[in-house]
């Protein structure tokens, strides 16, 4: 198609994102009778999160283990904050899901023990029973060879380098998505009845060297469900995770600085040590200490950092030079009974001159997932009729801290729910019609970036200092101040720098300048979210840290944020009770689940 073209497809369920959340969204959609199409903004299964994915995913599929204590644990660990409706459904459906998904990689997906069930191995602090399944080191890319084998199967269309641009709704309902495509620079229009987002969280928000994540976690498919009238929930909920800051091992994935946490061999010999070799995990957690769960880990390196006890890339040590050479061999290559497993992270980092018997490693904290999104029924249904989310982009699933091992499942488990409960509103209702007018503004939108001419801003440069705004003044650490300062400052960029912004150069073929410019809006927007609910929330709770609020006051803010567009077009918030089925927040709230040892 010509450059600048207009294209225009009709579906019954559109799927924005190829992850784990939306590979099974479309497949479980189109099993329901569907017709599916499925949108990705990178290469199709091989973009998002899902797929750079270490280790574990956690489901209730021991002898000892069950959903309910599954259920508990999750609850637990969020700090009561999560929507325990959404936490029933996950826990529930998460061993069907990895059953499932191990039958469509032809029983291959997740490694065996010798009696033919799920080779179990401990997940990292937070659960109370041996409850991870997983493929050695390539659980995340297992998963996806396992999805993409059953969308070839089922013959669900896709398309690539695909960037969505905005919802096309009408009267509060869904009529579709309007996109770039990035290949040819043509304008897209999809018309569907049903739209699920599962486009991943928003840790790209945060600078490059401060985040974990892969490109397409930008955090505009947030701004752009609040645009298209969805509320939010749970935005200040960003899990900072501990992760290698030595640059010769930055590459690899950032779950190697975890992995050892929850050996209990390593954990026996290993150390986690500040600038002077103080083992200090233990003066943040007494109970746990290195098997503490993530947010209080991230915390406690950022504050030995701001207290001038940190390393020279901004960390801590993870010392694990005094282990045993048998047990580091064991427990990085063949901790399953004698068994290989591929991909081993000490082998990695040997490649690259890294030897984590001989040096200690540097450890910073990094933007790695974010538990605030869409706010979603149990059906995975937003507050807009038609608009789904599963995935790392649905909200209140983790509450305050997502417990390491559960957003593989969540991705995969709530992404099936979704595709499940698309199909059949699809089925039942009729695509709503959206206006020619709201279609060609945002399609004058997009393209009036390529019409602007004379100087300006940098789309690339105005994202830079919108990230760095993020982690300076929302970030690990929070208080009013800055807060509000961070409000002002996107507010501003939104009114001022927004209509400044020029292009340097304008083809309509895989312009990276370009896509920032349309992207920046909803990415300032999802900005404003996350600081907005920061500054609301006067408290500390999880990997929500306030040092103007340092207590977690149960007794004012046992309840959730929403956030939503107000009928004058303004951010507006509004709290609710935290939803309840069987547990009693105030009653576990300081529980803490027993170390795997």
């Amino acid at each position: 198609m010509a450059s600048g073209g207009q294209e225009q497809i009709e579906t019954d369920v559109v799927v924005v994102g190829s992850g784990g959340a939306g590979g099974e969204a479309a497949i479980h959609a189109r099993k329901g009778g569907a017709r599916v199409l499925i949108l990705d903004r990178g290469t199709f299964g091989r973009s998002g999160g899902t797929i750079t994915a270490g280790h574990t995913c956690t489901a209730a599929v021991g002898d000892d283990d069950s959903p309910e204590l599954h259920f508990r644990d999750t609850v637990i660990g969020g700090y009561a904050m999560a929507d325990q409706r959404l936490v029933e459904i996950y826990a529930n459906e998460a061993p069907a899901t990895l059953h499932e998904l191990d039958e469509w990689g032809g029983g291959q997906t997740f490694r065996k023990g010798d009696d033919g069930k799920f080779d179990l191995v401990w997940p990292p602090g937070g659960h109370s029973r041996k409850r991870s399944v997983h493929y050695g080191f390539m659980t995340g890319p297992r998963i996806m060879w396992a999805l993409r084998r059953q969308i070839q199967k089922l013959e669900i269309p896709w398309m690539e380098n695909v960037l969505v641009t905005s919802i096309l709704t009408h009267e509060g309902r869904v009529g579709g998505v309007a996109a770039l495509d990035w290949k040819t620079g043509s304008f897209i229009t999809v018309k569907a009845k049903a739209v699920v987002l599962a486009a991943g969280g928003y840790a790209m928000l945060w600078p490059f060297r401060y985040s974990t994540n892969t490109v397409e976690t930008a955090g505009d498919v947030h701004g752009m469900a609040y645009e298209a009238g969805a509320e939010m929930v749970d935005m200040e909920f960003i899990q900072f995770v501990p992760t290698q800051a030595d640059p010769r091992i930055t590459h690899i994935n950032p779950t190697l600085t975890n992995f050892p946490g929850w050996r209990p061999k390593l954990r026996e010999h290993g150390k986690f040590t500040n600038s002077t070799g103080e083992d200090f995990l233990a003066a943040y957690d007494d109970v746990r200490a290195w098997n503490t769960t993530r947010d209080i880990r991230s915390y406690a390196i950022y504050n030995e950092v701001r207290q001038g006890r940190g390393s020279p890339h901004g960390g801590c040590y993870m010392d694990l030079t005094t282990v045993p050479p048998d047990v580091m061999k064991y427990e990085f290559t063949q901790f399953q009974g004698g068994k290989s497993v591929p991909r081993s992270y000490m082998v990695r980092c040997e490649r690259v001159g890294f030897d984590l018997s001989k040096e200690p490693m540097e450890v910073a904290p990094k933007a790695h997932f974010t538990g605030g999104g869409v706010r979603t029924d149990t059906n995975m249904m937003s507050t807009v009729q038609g608009l789904f989310a599963a995935g790392e982009i649905q909200g209140g699933v983790h509450g305050a801290n997502r417990l390491g091992g559960n957003a593989l499942t969540h991705v995969v488990a709530l992404g099936r729910v979704a595709g499940r409960e698309a199909a059949i509103y699809a089925e039942r209702n009729k695509c709503a019609t959206v206006s020619g007018g709201e279609i060609d503004e945002e399609r004058q939108r997009l393209f009036g970036w390529m019409e602007a001419d004379g100087d300006g801003e940098s789309p690339i440069r105005l994202r830079i200092e919108m990230q760095e705004a993020m982690w300076e003044r929302v970030g690990i650490i929070r208080n009013e101040r800055d807060l509000e300062s961070a409000v002002s400052w996107f507010e501003e960029a939104k009114a001022e720098k927004l209509p400044r912004i020029r292009l340097s150069a304008k083809p309509k073929t895989f312009n990276l300048e370009w896509a920032t410019a349309v992207t920046l809006p909803r990415q300032l927007d999802t900005c404003l979210l996350v600081a907005r609910a920061a500054l609301e929330r006067r408290e500390s709770r999880g990997n929500h840290h306030r040092d103007d609020f340092m207590a977690m006051s149960n007794d004012n803010w046992l309840k959730n944020i929403y956030l939503h567009k107000d009928v004058n077009g303004a951010m507006a918030t509004h709290t609710e009770p935290v939803h309840v089925t069987t547990i009693d927040p105030r009653k576990v709230i300081d529980e803490r689940p027993n170390i795997n040892d």
